[in-house]
């Protein structure tokens, strides 16, 4: 019930949100993602009591409810403890508000399983079939050609993004889950020069 709860609220806040050259809504829809993948990572990690996952699923749905807004983790900690307030317990609204605030502070090796779960996912859900989507929003929005769009993916700034962002995964678990999501992307973009050639 408080998930349920609480992703109608993150909904109605985000759902008329345009983030730079992303769709509207996107940081709803990137939160929902988050979400599962962060429940899913930590099913198989173990470790985490019901309540914990309860908490680090919400604070996932919410994590970027102030992107935009610098710094995002610290304002948007502050906004989901108001828009939580009328659902859940100040303790729990603190712990979530807490899982915000440290979402994108990494290098800590003091932080909670449930951080670094949930960090491990924001980056996760950036790469793989949706890393070609956001690619394709940019490059529509910075009107790049094709061309100069497959340079950037495959000319080398791209994969030193990549190996930037994997660098920062804290499991080995996320770390397979990258490899394989950015595998896909490096192959789609492959296969899109390939055709561009006017190959068969």
């Amino acid at each position: 019930m408080k998930i349920k709860r609480s992703k109608a609220i993150a909904y109605n806040y985000l759902k008329d949100i345009k983030y730079k050259e992303r769709e509207t809504g996107y940081l709803y829809y990137h939160g929902l993602r988050v979400a599962n993948l962060s429940l899913n990572l930590a099913n198989m990690l173990g470790d985490l009591s019901n309540n914990t996952k309860e908490r680090m699923y919400i604070a996932a749905i919410f994590h970027d409810v102030a992107k935009g807004r610098e710094p995002h983790n610290l304002t948007g900690a502050i906004k989901t403890k108001n828009l939580l307030k009328q659902v859940l317990s100040q303790q729990e609204i603190n712990e979530i508000a807490r899982l915000i605030y440290y979402h994108n502070r990494r290098g800590n090796d003091n932080l909670h399983l449930e951080t670094k779960i949930l960090q491990d996912a924001d980056i996760i859900d950036h790469t793989g079939t949706l890393d070609v989507w956001l690619g394709m929003h940019y490059v529509v929005d910075e009107d790049l050609s094709p061309k100069q769009a497959l340079k950037f993916f495959l000319g080398g700034s791209w994969h030193q993004m990549v190996v930037q962002q994997r660098a920062k995964l804290n499991f080995p678990l996320s770390k397979r889950v990258y490899d394989k999501r950015v595998y896909y992307a490096e192959k789609f973009f492959k296969k899109m020069a390939w055709e561009m050639k006017g190959k068969l």
